[in-house]
């Protein structure tokens, strides 16, 4: 995969949060809620100064630390080491444009902003950042449990 499509892919996941998140910030108030399909999910603004589920909420300055050390080295597997593998460089190209969306939101407001509520379960809400982490990590898995050449390096 050509370092412009794995930049592409982290670009539109930062630009995608960042514009989703600052829709949210503007006009939804903080608690208010914002049906998009009845039933299914809706869209909140709730501010999180932990991480997912809020754990370690107040402990932003640690999340700022683990990004700062996560970042290089992510840029040095996707773009330096050159997998083979689609599904570790999708995997980590979402990884890393989520991780850099919440990070945006740690440095600039100290906190990150959660929107979207899934009406039909009993599940955290969450932000499209944290989505593409997700999305990242099951790629990551499928990554893992592959055989072959496809999992070499250049």
């Amino acid at each position: 995969m050509s370092n412009k499509i794995k930049s592409l892919i982290i670009f539109v996941v930062v630009l995608l949060d960042q514009l989703l998140k600052y829709f949210v910030k503007t006009s939804i108030a903080t608690g208010a809620e914002l049906k998009m399909i009845p039933g299914v999910i809706s869209l909140t603004n709730i501010k999180n100064s932990g991480a997912a589920w809020s754990l370690w909420e107040g402990k932003t300055w640690i999340f700022i630390i683990v990004t700062i050390i996560f970042i290089p080295f992510a840029v040095y597997f996707l773009f330096f080491k050159k997998y083979q593998s689609k599904w570790f460089n999708v995997g980590l190209s979402l990884i890393l444009g989520g991780t850099i969306g919440n990070f945006i939101d740690r440095i600039f407001q100290k906190q990150v902003i959660d929107m979207l509520m899934l009406k039909f379960m009993d599940f955290p809400i969450f932000n499209l950042a944290d989505t593409a982490i997700n999305i990242g990590v099951l790629c990551l898995i499928i990554y893992l449990f592959q055989s072959g050449k496809e999992n070499t390096v250049e």
